[in-house]
């Protein structure tokens, strides 16, 4: 029943028994001490403390590499770089070039490419750890999202993957995603990121990998909306220095608040009899913008603009190729460094900031316009922007 002298002296290593009950408490031994002093250990219970499997300690977020330098804090990669692993641009086509075998043509689309490339790439089996969680993620969710959106996602998990990748997903908790969001340096970029790893959270749930969600009850970083509202003038100015398709483009976009991804993807085919026709990536919806003579007149500049080859796109090169979103945004950025060098404007403004113009200058067909499902999504554009005038006080006499 109880250990004896020479089994505890084999067990503990001493002979004296101060030793021995020094020895056997360090080591989680408990015990009584008999009345000849030594000390009395059941059998059972050495057993069951030298056959206990030792508990591995958890993992925790690497916040570490929140502090290196790299690529995603400084400005937006080319789209190139947003790619998956094996998966380039080159010659105006997506290529997939896998261990062993030539590379694999996947299509002049991104979505169609990136379509094909999950179809390619074999998911991976086993699971154990997030980052596996994440590439499985990456692979059949992310790459039906909208391409804007799917690139978001590659510079976000560019992001958490080295701080969580080598955690299981059931020893995150929410005191460690709020340790991130507080190491990362960034609040409005780490809401975006927790939204990720939330998302993708709920697809390990539904995949069977854990069982909870702990972004679920992390609250976001506060944040302050844009409140950049562009005058008339503003607008009227920078078409002034912009180049013959930046102007069409400004005034299109004006007219219709469409995304600058659906524009660039709008086809000639889109325009109908009844006006422009489009299927809104984000959401999905189609929506037809109604001819009216400004509209019509927009169109018929960009239709006439002098290109070597006609493409398909509304909007294309001179060569007929369709806009890149990078390509566009060099566009963009050059145009506006020149006019705050020139002075015609003050302070910059963006390419979505001409949405919210929109917006704000129709709120009561704003809903519409912008596609959005809710109106509480359309008044977010347009509250901010509005200026609430009051008379001021009158003293009386």
């Amino acid at each position: 029943m109880f250990l004896s002298v020479a089994e505890l002296v084999a067990l503990t290593g001493y002979k004296r028994r101060s030793c021995m009950i020094r020895w056997l408490r360090e080591n989680g031994f408990a015990f009584p001490i008999g009345a000849d002093g030594y000390p009395q250990v059941l059998k059972e219970h050495v057993r069951l403390l030298l056959c206990r499997q030792p508990v591995k300690p958890r993992s925790i977020p690497n916040l570490a590499v929140l502090k290196k330098p790299d690529a995603a804090n400084g400005p937006s990669p080319q789209i190139h770089r947003e790619l998956p692993e094996r998966v380039n641009f080159s010659h105006g086509a997506y290529f997939f070039a896998p261990p062993n075998g030539p590379r694999i043509h996947l299509g002049r689309e991104f979505g169609e490419a990136m379509a094909k490339w999950a179809g390619i790439v074999a998911r991976p089996r086993k699971i154990a750890t997030m980052a596996e969680v994440m590439g499985r993620y990456m692979l059949e969710v992310a790459t039906r999202k909208a391409p804007a959106t799917y690139r978001d996602n590659i510079r976000e998990m560019a992001k958490l993957r080295p701080v969580f990748g080598q955690m299981k997903p059931g020893e995150i908790t929410a005191p460690d995603i709020y340790a991130y969001m507080d190491a990362r340096g960034a609040p409005v970029r780490a809401n975006r990121e927790k939204a990720l790893l939330s998302h993708v959270f709920s697809y390990a749930i539904r995949w069977g990998i854990t069982r909870d969600n702990p972004c679920r009850n992390v609250k976001r970083n506060p944040e302050k909306p844009r409140g950049r509202y562009i005058e008339d003038v503003e607008l009227e100015a920078f078409k002034a220095i912009a180049g013959p398709f930046l102007r069409n483009y400004v005034d299109f976009k004006y007219l219709t608040g469409m995304r600058k991804g659906d524009i660039l993807r709008l086809r000639v085919d889109s325009l109908t009899d009844e006006g422009v026709s489009v299927v809104q990536s984000k959401t999905g919806g189609r929506l037809v913008y109604l001819w009216t003579p400004e509209l019509r007149a927009v169109v018929e500049r960009v239709r006439t603009m002098p290109r070597y080859a006609l493409g398909v796109n509304l909007f294309c090169t001179r060569r007929g190729n369709p806009y890149t979103t990078s390509g566009f945004d060099s566009i963009w950025q050059r145009a506006m460094r020149k006019a705050l060098v020139k002075g015609l404007l003050a302070e910059r403004f963006t390419e979505h900031d001409i949405r919210a113009k929109t917006a704000t200058d129709d709120p009561e067909n704003a809903q519409k316009r912008l596609g959005h499902k809710t109106r509480s999504t359309t008044d977010r554009y347009i509250k901010v922007h509005q200026i609430e005038k009051v008379a001021a006080l009158t003293r009386k006499s």
